[in-house]
């Protein structure tokens, strides 16, 4: 299935040439655009949530809030009959040195090993409490989607600062083997933490799913064919797998010709 997150416009972006459509994190008005989609007997590849509150997090409120948030969204996801619910863990607290400060020695061309090993120790202090904090949250979220039919996707992490590496998804899927956890792709994503050098092209995995936008370097979130991710590769693996394309500043022209590329690519 190739989908398209519909924002505001359903019906519209489905004469795109979309096999049906996803419901994004940063969807507008939820509930009525779940009626709307109910209404038109739409394919819904995934329902994804919102990264803040944080799965991730070690304040207790914080995360309890993002639980039931996500509590929520597993009983959209089951209203619209949609197999996945897409999760993203959310950001670690700041490390020193910053991702920041890795993007920017990019940019100038300096950016050397000892810089990336320097920020994986950094992060690596966060990184046990953040995963606790996950589980807690799984133990949670995972009987609920068990008993609704839909499997929990967890996105790659957004930049080098966010928990969602290749290894942490492994570790969890050992964790809860046997529960409707899965992996779903960010090809957008990955291309900035492969183009920092934080994981390797084969650490990017098999999916049950994937957010499709282009990217050049570590600017994310372009339609797919304006950037430089190389899609034969990017979409290896993925032809039975839902496809959503995520490119919420492009309008209706630029995802019509994203759809008619991708159907080509």
């Amino acid at each position: 299935m190739l989908g398209v997150d519909p924002d505001e416009r359903p019906a519209a972006l489905m004469r795109l040439g979309v096999d049906g459509l996803s419901l994004g994190p940063q969807s507008r008005g939820r509930d009525v655009l779940t009626r709307t989609l109910l209404s038109l007997h739409v394919p819904i590849a995934s329902v994804a949530v919102a990264d803040t509150p944080r799965l991730c997090a070690h304040d207790r409120a914080e995360q309890s809030e993002a639980v039931a948030r996500a509590r929520i969204e597993v009983d959209r996801a089951n209203r619209l009959e949609c197999a996945h619910l897409v999760l993203d863990l959310g950001a670690l607290p700041p490390t020193v040195p910053r991702v920041s400060d890795l993007i920017e020695a990019f940019s100038r061309g300096r950016l050397a090993a000892e810089d990336r090993a320097a920020f994986v120790r950094a992060r690596q202090v966060h990184r046990a409490p953040a995963m606790d904090s996950v589980r807690r949250s799984l133990d949670a979220l995972l009987p609920l989607a068990q008993r609704s039919g839909c499997a929990i996707a967890l996105l790659p992490a957004a930049t080098g600062d966010a928990l969602g590496f290749p290894g942490e998804f492994d570790e969890l899927r050992r964790d809860y083997a046997g529960a409707p956890l899965c992996r779903w792709r960010a090809v957008d994503r990955e291309h900035g933490l492969f183009t920092l050098g934080l994981i390797q092209p084969d650490a990017r995995g098999s999916a049950a799913g994937a957010d499709l936008a282009d990217a050049v370097g570590v600017l994310l979130g372009l339609p797919p064919g304006c950037g430089e991710v190389d899609w034969k590769l990017a979409l290896s693996g993925l032809d039975a797998a839902p496809r959503v394309i995520v490119a919420p500043l492009a309008r209706e022209p630029e995802l019509r010709k994203a759809v008619a590329w991708l159907k080509e690519a």
